[in-house]
C-alpha cells in the first residue's frame, strides 16, 4: 500500500495479523484503488456549452464519481472484489479545466477512510473469503 494513512486505518481495526506493503510473494494480498470518473451526462455539455457562450465567465459543471475498490487476491490470484462509490458535482474554468490535475478532495478522503469499516465487514461475510483465509491458515499457521 503507498497510503500510509489507509493501512494505519486497515491496521487500528486488527482485521489481519501482518500487513507488510513491501513484501513479495505473499499468499494473500489486499488491494486498495481509487479513481475519478467524470459521468456522461448531458449536464457537463449543457454546462460547457452556456460556459462557452459566455466566453468562461459561468463555470463548467459536471458530475462526477469517486471509486474506491479492494481487490483481495489469494496467491495472485484476485478471488473477492469489493467497490464503493461516491457521486459528486465538479465545477471548474471553462479555460484552464484542460489544464487541472485530478485532486482527492477531503471529502473523499473521508469517504475512502470510511469504506474500511464497510470492507472488513463484507470481507468477514465473504464465503469465498474466509474459506481461502481458513485454508492459508490450516497449511500456514505457527
Amino acid at each position: 500500500m503507498e497510503d500510509k494513512a489507509i493501512k494505519g486505518q486497515i491496521e487500528k481495526y486488527n482485521a489481519f495479523s501482518a500487513l507488510d506493503d513491501k513484501a513479495v510473494g505473499l499468499p494473500i494480498g489486499v488491494r486498495v484503488l481509487k479513481g475519478h470518473r467524470t459521468k456522461q451526462d448531458g449536464t457537463q455539455f449543457s454546462s460547457l456549452m452556456l460556459s462557452a457562450s459566455t466566453l468562461g465567465i459561468i463555470p463548467v459543471v459536471s458530475n462526477t464519481e469517486f471509486k474506491v475498490r479492494y481487490d483481495v487476491f489469494v496467491q495472485g490470484k484476485s478471488i473477492e472484489s469489493f467497490e464503493y462509490v461516491m457521486d459528486s458535482t465538479d465545477v471548474n474554468n471553462f479555460w484552464t479545466s484542460a489544464y487541472r490535475d485530478f485532486e482527492t478532495s477531503p471529502t473523499e478522503e473521508q469517504f475512502l477512510r470510511d469504506t474500511v469499516p464497510q470492507f472488513l465487514k463484507e470481507l468477514k461475510a465473504s464465503k469465498v473469503a474466509q474459506e481461502n483465509f481458513a485454508e492459508y491458515w490450516e497449511y500456514f499457521s505457527e
